[in-house]
């Protein structure tokens, strides 16, 4: 409350005004000015109802100018969010939160929770980050909020990460679901491309399909995204022998990878060209296709970065604890990119394995 009566100070000057104007009335009644009068006490009565409506007006501008910070510093820690502040990304957090429940917004209150959610896997407390997501779900759907699909879509990640890929394809599809109904079709893209991507791996190819397709028309002009659904429909194609339709797909994937600077894709999309030499007994092709992957992931400076970068995940270069050195911020966060670190570990493996089919059927 004390947000709300610091912004309702100004109506003491609405009361000053007012009683200014009375006396210059009342000046006219004892000089006997009958015209002046008349005037007065029609001017007199306007600015009073004017102050009534101004002294009534001043709650409702104080809120929305508390709703108005609010949601700037809920901007700001997105942004800090995305570019690894995790302690400037708190502190804004906090500023929101205080104003948005000073005017009891339920959304706002909603939308910080998915925040902190955000801010949680930054650090690498997925956890932590499940349990927020949760609470933001539960908070927006009560006010029947579009960013709810986002906090669903969010606990579906969660859920894969932990390896729970049952509840994982669940709220991938109550998401994809709920984005379709709100019409945000870079959510329902997104949460498309995560279903089809289970699916595939489950063996349910009609349906993965149909899921990926979907997510490379909605995708637009994110050719990241696109990328990634061409690269599942790639898969498909070669686990169901059909070759050509296979190395095409994944040749385009590449091109998508490399129009959105998305550079980890020219690792994995080599993979599905060694696959399918590896099952046609082309050792030579096969190791020509493992080199070119090895060679790019070679060549970052920073792969798990590269792999955060692919999985639109942020930098953790930032991340801090309050009065630590270098090594207690790296020691306070050990899983901050394990989502990233597994997906190198998975390109380290490819090339192992491939390399080991290739050499047996050369």
């Amino acid at each position: 409350m004390d947000l709300l009566r610091e912004s309702l100070g100004s109506s003491l000057g609405a009361v000053a005004i007012a009683a200014f104007i009375a006396a210059v009335v009342v000046a006219g009644v004892v000089r006997g000015r009958a015209r002046f009068l008349s005037a007065g006490i029609l001017t007199g009565a306007s600015v009073v109802g004017l102050w009534i409506s101004v002294h009534d007006a001043q709650p409702r501008l104080a809120v929305i100018e508390l709703r108005r910070a609010a949601e700037s510093h809920l901007d700001i820690a997105r942004r800090a969010i995305h570019d690894g502040y995790n302690l400037d990304a708190a502190s804004a957090l906090d500023d929101a939160e205080a104003r948005f429940r000073t005017i009891n917004a339920r959304d706002g209150l909603g939308r910080v929770e998915l925040a902190r959610g955000d801010l949680e896997r930054l650090q690498g407390r997925l956890d932590q980050a499940k349990a927020r997501f949760t609470a933001a779900a539960v908070r927006l759907n009560t006010v029947a909020h579009p960013d709810m699909a986002w906090a669903i879509l969010r606990i579906g990640e969660m859920e894969q990460a932990a390896g729970d890929t049952d509840a994982a394809r669940k709220s991938f599809a109550d998401a994809a679901a709920a984005f379709a109904r709100s019409g945000i079709a870079s959510g329902e893209a997104e949460a498309r491309l995560a279903f089809g991507a289970l699916a595939r791996r489950g063996g349910a190819y009609a349906e993965a399909v149909q899921n990926l397709k979907d997510a490379v028309r909605l995708f637009g002009r994110n050719a990241r995204g696109q990328g990634r659904a061409t690269l599942e429909l790639a898969w498909i194609s070669q686990a169901l022998r059909h070759n050509a339709e296979g190395l095409a797909l994944a040749a385009q994937a590449d091109a998508l990878f490399a129009q959105a600077g998305t550079l980890f894709g020219l690792v994995l999309t080599p993979f599905v060209g060694a696959e399918i030499a590896i099952e046609d007994e082309e050792g030579e092709v096969a190791f020509a296709a493992i080199d070119r992957a090895e060679s790019v992931l070679d060549g970052f400076p920073d792969a798990v970065a590269a792999a955060a970068a692919y999985l639109g995940l942020a930098s953790v270069g930032a991340l801090r604890v309050r009065g630590g050195d270098a090594g207690a911020n790296r020691a306070a966060f050990p899983a901050a990119q394990d989502e990233a670190r597994a997906l190198v570990a998975y390109a380290r493996g490819q090339i192992d394995r491939g390399r080991v089919q290739a050499d047996a059927v050369q």
